[in-house]
C-alpha cells in the first residue's frame, strides 16, 4: 500500500443496475492506470452482504453519497454524506463498520477498526463532498440492522 493510495471511493447510483466494476471505477474516478486499479481493486472489493447493502441503500436513498474505504487502512467499511446540506460543513458524514447480526450501535472514533476514518473524511474534504465542521458519527452493526438504521424515516 503506498501513501498516495486513496482512502474512499464514491459508489455511484449506477452500481444498482450495472454492477461492481471497481477496476473501472477506480481508473475513471480516481485517474488511475489500469495496472494501478488492479493493484488496488482487492482494497475496495466487497462481500455479497456488503454488495447487497450498497444495491438497496443506492436504490432506496438518493440524498446519501456513498464511499467505500479502503479496507486495510482502519478507517470503517463505508462512509456515508447526506447530500441535503447546501454546504459542505452542513452535510452529515456517517462512519460505518459492519459487523454482521449487531445491532447498530455508535463506537468511539478511536476504535481499531475506524481508527483513521478522520484521514478518510479528510481526503473527502479535499475533494469537497464535506467540508469544516460537518457532523460526523461513526457506528457499527450488520448490513440489514444499518441500511434499516439509514432509510428510517
Amino acid at each position: 500500500m503506498e501513501s498516495g493510495d486513496p482512502w474512499t471511493l464514491r459508489l455511484p447510483f449506477g452500481l444498482v443496475d450495472e454492477g461492481f466494476h471497481f477496476h473501472r471505477l477506480l481508473m475513471d474516478q480516481l485517474g488511475l492506470s489500469s495496472r494501478k486499479a488492479r493493484e488496488l481493486y482487492s482494497a475496495f472489493d466487497m462481500s455479497e452482504p456488503e454488495r447487497g447493502f450498497v444495491r438497496e441503500l443506492l436504490r432506496r436513498k438518493r440524498n446519501l453519497w456513498l464511499f467505500r474505504c479502503h479496507q486495510q487502512r482502519f478507517c470503517g467499511d463505508f462512509i456515508v454524506v447526506d447530500m441535503s446540506g447546501t454546504e459542505p460543513g452542513q452535510r452529515h458524514v456517517t462512519v460505518l463498520e459492519m459487523k454482521e447480526r449487531e445491532e447498530v450501535r455508535p463506537v468511539t472514533e478511536g476504535a481499531h477498526q475506524v481508527r483513521q476514518a478522520p484521514l478518510a473524511i479528510a481526503e473527502l474534504s479535499d475533494r469537497g463532498v464535506v467540508g469544516d465542521g460537518a457532523p460526523v458519527a461513526t457506528v457499527v452493526g450488520g448490513s440489514g440492522e444499518l441500511l434499516d438504521w439509514l432509510t428510517a424515516e
